[in-house]
């Protein structure tokens, strides 16, 4: 008798943006800009399961202004595996420019674009005879 098991799990594109805009006048202005993007991508690798690796990809940055300028750029990348199927690689950047001004005044803005995984798993088992003559 042969019996064969196959689990499909399929994970859809994810894709999540946020912008963070945070503007604040005080003696010194600040200007900050975030923005967030998540993307990640399948890969596909057949064997007697069905492995999706995911790469996901996660891109900060951060802008200061004022009016006394001065940049700074902070990049930092990591991986991390989540199961035995799943590898993560995040890669987080900051860029910070500071300047000077005065006034006073605050704004926040958040915009938030989120579209979640669809995770499907599919199993199935079919058993037949071996027919031998």
């Amino acid at each position: 008798v042969n019996t064969h098991t196959h689990t499909h799990t399929h994970t859809c594109l994810y894709k999540h943006t946020r912008i963070h805009t945070h503007i604040c006048k005080h003696a010194c202005r600040h200007t900050r800009i975030h923005k967030h993007t998540h993307t990640h991508i399948r890969v596909h690798t057949h064997t007697l399961t069905d492995i999706y690796t995911h790469t996901c990809t996660h891109l900060h940055t951060d802008i200061y202004t004022r009016m006394h300028t001065h940049m700074h750029t902070h990049m930092r990348a990591h991986t991390h595996t989540c199961a035995d199927t799943h590898t993560y690689t995040h890669i987080h950047m900051y860029t910070y420019i500071h300047a000077r001004a005065c006034a006073h005044t605050d704004i926040h803005m958040l915009t938030l674009a989120c579209a979640h995984a669809h995770i499907h798993a599919r199993t199935h088992t079919h058993t037949h005879p071996t027919t031998r003559t």
